[in-house]
């Protein structure tokens, strides 16, 4: 077991996707009161974020008992063909602390509407660059630089997403048991507190991790996310 602590400068999102998750597009800055908005909301994150992380390597067996969950996943999930192609795996989970989520609740019941969307970006986006710094921390334990061999790339893949059930949570709880850094399963398996991410870390061929995504349930994704994650892997 792998517990990761880290400053909040390393895990601060890049601004540009910041305004993206507020439906800014590329290379747009907003008027300046939005600006000075999304400002402070960086301040606030610097003030309030306690990263966390925890991962354990598994080895595809263990996996294969972790995998099917509560039997609700897609018939075609991206992850079922590709982990056995692994070569190595690790679960994870991330959290940014109880005090930002609290902080969010707290801003919407005080009608702060506008700050509070534009802090929830953020530590949005904050959480997503602990998720991949954690990443970074678990291949430094194999490698001090850090990196993948040539022709070998690590995501992560979480429940709730690209056909892998949310209800998958609970079996990957049980076996990370995440209750260390402060993470808690709720009965919806949906975490608290809000800000973390979970999932499995998959180490192998890059070519494993390569899909396009046209299934079914690709319909109901906003972001199309994997995309950019498949692209950032080197060739």
């Amino acid at each position: 077991m792998f517990i990761h602590e880290c400053a909040t400068r390393g895990i601060e999102p890049d601004r540009s996707s910041v305004l993206g998750l507020l439906g800014y597009p590329a290379d747009t800055e907003p008027a300046d009161g939005i600006s000075d908005l999304v400002d402070r909301a960086f301040e606030l994150f610097h003030r309030t974020a306690a990263p966390r992380g925890i991962s354990t390597v598994i080895s595809v067996d263990e996996f294969d008992t972790i995998w099917p969950g509560e039997g609700m996943n897609d018939p075609e999930a991206v992850l079922g063909p590709i982990y056995p192609l692994a070569d190595r795996l690790a679960l994870s989970a991330v959290t940014l602390g109880q005090e930002v989520s609290d902080t969010i609740t707290r801003l919407f019941d005080e009608n702060d509407f506008a700050f509070a969307t534009i802090f929830d970006a953020v530590a949005s986006g904050g959480a997503d660059r602990l998720a991949d710094v954690m990443m970074q921390a678990h291949l430094e334990r194999f490698d001090p630089a850090g990196e993948d061999p040539p022709g070998i790339g690590s995501l992560l893949y979480s429940p709730g997403y690209c056909g892998w059930h949310v209800s998958g949570q609970r079996a990957l709880f049980r076996r990370l048991q995440p209750g260390q850094i402060g993470i808690e399963l709720l009965e919806s398996c949906l975490m608290r507190p809000s800000k973390s991410v979970s999932g499995v870390i998959v180490t192998g061929p890059v070519e494993i991790h390569r899909f396009v995504p046209d299934f079914g349930y690709c319909a109901n994704c906003a972001t199309k996310s994997c995309r950019e994650r498949i692209a950032s892997l080197a060739v």
